[in-house]
């Protein structure tokens, strides 16, 4: 994935994440791992696909999936959005363990969208994704870089402009409240905001009082190996 520094993430966008599946990303251990093959009656797009595990053998249709999908979540999870940016606004938040495609592994991904509620272009900024388990304590979080409205289109995002974009990784998470909130953003004029810590903290802990260790605000980036073979 090209722009997000979260690890075991791969892409961000839904041109990419249909790449994944047709490209295979991941390699052969991971597509071993909670393998379903969905067999489509009628042609890809089906409303009716019998879905075939490959453990089992055993089909299932697709409102059995829909079932078992909703045991991969925690039923009372909670994506929360902090509003400390006053130039662009999170207007929707959502993650979720799933399988996607016809042949994948288990997935978890991160949906978010957006809004420039400023009066000047925006050329790129970060969202921050806080990530806690059902024991209230800190997982890594991750940072996620979008170029202009999103991952395939780094065309600025105009001011009253709304796009969205998303990231997924292979497996199933334990996240049981995920917080998101703009940590930075530059302007096609050059200038730059970047949010208060102090401000981050102070609203994490009105919104999610349980929340006794928050952990870093600002996660680190994923270190890459940059040594040439």
């Amino acid at each position: 994935m090209a722009l997000t520094y979260e690890r075991d993430r791969h892409r961000l966008g839904a041109d990419a994440v249909a790449g994944d599946a047709a490209s295979g990303v991941g390699g052969a251990e991971a597509s071993r791992r909670n393998v379903l093959h969905v067999e489509t009656k009628g042609g890809v797009g089906s409303e009716n696909p019998v879905i075939c595990d490959a453990h089992s053998g055993r089909l299932r249709t697709k409102s059995c999936w829909k079932l078992a999908q909703g045991k991969w979540n925690f039923p009372d999870r909670k994506a929360v959005i902090l509003d400390v940016c006053p130039h662009v606004k999170i207007t929707s938040f959502t993650f979720e363990n799933s399988l996607e495609g016809r042949t994948s592994s288990s997935r978890n991904s991160f949906k978010y969208e957006w809004k420039n509620i400023s009066s000047v272009p925006v050329l790129a900024f970060e969202i921050v994704t806080l990530k806690y388990d059902p024991f209230d304590e800190p997982m890594l979080g991750s940072r996620t870089l979008i170029s202009g409205r999103n991952s395939a289109d780094f065309t600025p995002l105009g001011p009253g402009e709304e796009n969205g974009d998303g990231t997924i990784g292979y497996g199933h998470i334990h996240v049981l409240t995920a917080i998101a909130y703009v940590r930075a953003v530059r302007f096609t004029d050059g200038t730059m905001w970047r949010a208060d810590t102090n401000v981050v903290s102070t609203e994490v802990k009105k919104v999610a009082p349980r929340i006794k260790e928050t952990g870093p605000l600002v996660p680190e980036r994923e270190k890459r190996d940059d040594k040439k073979p």
